[in-house]
């Protein structure tokens, strides 16, 4: 049996030159294709921003691998857009595969520094705004009411150190007013064990007056430092975008180009091997069979 030859470059070249026409009009369908699919295209618009997560004195008020999560959350994405009242032509688990968040550590690689990178990709850049917003909006109020919430409970302390400082001392005055009134000065020499009860008590209680107002001190410094911690922010406020990122012009027409190039070729080498291979074996065929048929 004869093996098939393999076709040279100049076979091909010579197929591409006799078949042009057929390969061009496939060349052109293709290309035409890519410029209507960029035409139809809906066009999608991203919007990114660094957040900077806000501290309570010294420590993030969440870290910044939560913020991340939390902000490609279904329920908190559902809970934001609720809460800003942006209405969606899409459902919020489809926005969801159009949300990311990831941790920016570049300063330090080791430590959590809160830096997180929130992009929000949408086909209208009024709603990828309006998107971006409500979720950086919703995170800060939360952030807000977290910082709110440390802070009144170093406040309600200071206030019960407070109330526990002014009772005890209000307790060791009168416990020294009764001791003036009611216990004679003991001899020299003697001590009279109501005396020494009274006196140790008082001494105790002002130890315990002492501790309390150090520890009343220590609070009041801790709201201080806190009133000075800073929420949760943006690096910058947030544009509408202007252009859009897909789908992309170039790669659309480069890929096209490319596309109807290697599908022009192979529709003209096809069209080569019907006329001289197919047919011709369909004709030796047929004549075959009219042969027998004749005899």
């Amino acid at each position: 049996m004869k093996e098939p030859e393999l076709l040279s470059l100049a076979d091909f070249l010579y197929v591409l030159w006799k078949r042009k026409n057929q390969a061009l009009l496939v060349f052109g369908v293709v290309v035409a294709l890519g410029i209507a699919y960029l035409a139809v295209a809906k066009k999608t618009y991203r919007l990114s921003g660094s957040i900077y997560v806000g501290r309570f004195q010294t420590d993030l008020l969440e870290e910044g691998e939560f913020v991340a999560q939390k902000l490609q959350d279904y329920s908190f994405i559902k809970k934001a857009l609720e809460m800003n009242q942006v209405e969606l032509e899409v459902s919020a688990m489809k926005l969801q595969r159009n949300i990311d968040a990831h941790v920016l550590n570049e300063v330090r690689k080791t430590k959590d520094v809160g830096i997180v990178l929130l992009t929000v990709e949408y086909h209208d850049p009024e709603k990828c705004h309006a998107i971006f917003k409500a979720l950086t909006d919703q995170l800060v109020r939360e952030h807000d009411k977290l910082k709110d919430d440390a802070l009144n409970v170093l406040r309600s302390m200071e206030r019960f150190f407070k109330v526990n400082e002014n009772e005890l001392q209000a307790s060791i005055d009168a416990d020294e007013a009764f001791a003036a009134e009611n216990l004679r000065t003991p001899q020299e020499g003697q001590a009279w064990p109501a005396h020494v009860l009274a006196r140790y008590t008082i001494s105790e209680k002002r130890e315990f007056l002492k501790q309390i107002i150090q520890d009343r001190h220590y609070l009041k410094l801790e709201g201080e430092a806190a009133t000075k911690s800073f929420g949760t922010r943006l690096s910058a406020e947030p544009q509408v975008p202007d252009k859009h990122v897909k789908p992309r012009k170039a790669v659309v027409l480069a890929t096209a180009v490319v596309a109807a190039a290697v599908l022009g070729a192979v529709w003209a080498l096809f069209l080569e091997l019907v006329d001289t291979q197919i047919k011709p074996r369909f004709r030796a065929a047929k004549a075959r069979v009219e042969a027998r048929n004749a005899a």
